[in-house]
């Protein structure tokens, strides 16, 4: 057998590393390609697990929000049936209060009625009473007034001389004394039950931090009271309390009725402001207004100028000494 030549050997060797070399690579591209698509497998597996934890979380918010959504409409509800109850209850008030009106109404032209009766019963008395005065007596109505009048004086003279000067005569001391009694006695019976307010009204404030918000930011909440009511805030170191300083109290009175609205409706700021002193403005208006036709029934005055109706409410809010001028 002819011996192979080192070349051969070499050639031989040659293809030997090549096939070794291409079987070597084909099996490393297999375990890449494998690792791949496990790698790929995983991610498609991540991002499935994601998602679904995305969606649940998703779930898991609409429900919190629908059941909020479910309690605010549960609320708004209840705060539906409050005002409907409490417009109802106005409303009962209201017929109640027209009813009153109109059975007082009839009850005083009953009233007005009888006494008009009464006063011609009492006229036409008085006529006959004269007339037969007259006849008796042969003389006028004015003759016998002055023949009784003359014969009076006569008999009685020296009774009214002494009881003058017993009057004169009488303790100077006493009678000042008696007249200070008197006195005393109508200001404690008719004073008002409060203290006089001359040109500031207090309003009392639940908590010290309510004073911040009522001030406002740099002061403009207190500017825009002040600007709107017409009256000066004062607000101090003075706890549980603010002071409204005006000259007029119809002025103090708006901007307090105005304070306690905010106070207790918790939203201070310049517009709410001007809206609540406004409806301040017509409340103190509806005072004055039943204050005035309070007076002038209670007083049998009927017909009055409403300009009148009006001066007369606004006495309501003033004082003298202590007293309420239209008490």
């Amino acid at each position: 057998m002819p011996s192979i030549t080192p070349n051969i050997w070499a050639v031989f060797l040659a293809l030997a590393g090549v096939l070794a070399g291409y079987f070597l690579r084909q099996i490393i591209t297999l375990k890449q390609k494998s690792s791949l698509e496990v790698k790929i497998k995983q991610q498609l597996l991540d991002a499935k697990t994601k998602v679904q934890d995305t969606i649940a979380n998703a779930a898991k918010k609409a429900e919190s929000i629908l059941e909020k959504a479910k309690e605010e409409q549960k609320e708004r509800e209840k705060q539906i049936r409050k005002t409907e109850e409490r417009l109802g209850h106005r409303e009962e008030l209201m017929e109640k209060r027209q009813e009153d009106l109109e059975k007082g109404n009839e009850d005083l032209k009953e009233r007005v009625e009888k006494v008009r009766k009464l006063k011609e019963n009492i006229e036409s008395l008085e006529e006959a009473k004269r007339q037969e005065l007259e006849k008796v007596a042969s003389l006028s109505e004015n003759e016998a007034k002055e023949k009784l009048f003359e014969n009076i004086e006569k008999r009685y003279e020296a009774d009214l001389v002494a009881r003058i000067q017993k009057m004169e005569t009488y303790n100077q001391s006493e009678i000042e004394r008696r007249a200070r009694e008197v006195l005393a006695g109508v200001i404690q019976r008719l004073a008002s039950s409060t203290a006089s307010e001359i040109t500031t009204t207090s309003v009392a404030i639940p908590s010290d931090d309510i004073k911040g918000k009522i001030i406002g930011k740099e002061g403009r909440n207190i500017r825009a009271i002040e600007r709107a009511a017409g009256v000066e805030v004062i607000v101090d170191d003075t706890p549980g309390s603010i002071v409204i300083s005006a000259f007029d109290p119809i002025r103090r009175q708006v901007a307090k009725i105005a304070l306690e609205h905010l106070i207790l409706d918790g939203r201070i700021q310049p517009a709410r402001i001007e809206e609540t002193v406004e409806k301040a403005k017509n409340e103190v208006e509806k005072i004055i207004k039943e204050a005035g036709e309070a007076a002038t029934y209670e007083a049998g005055v009927f017909d009055i100028d409403p300009h009148l109706l009006n001066l007369l409410g606004r006495l309501h809010f003033r004082t003298s000494y202590g007293q309420n001028i239209l008490r």
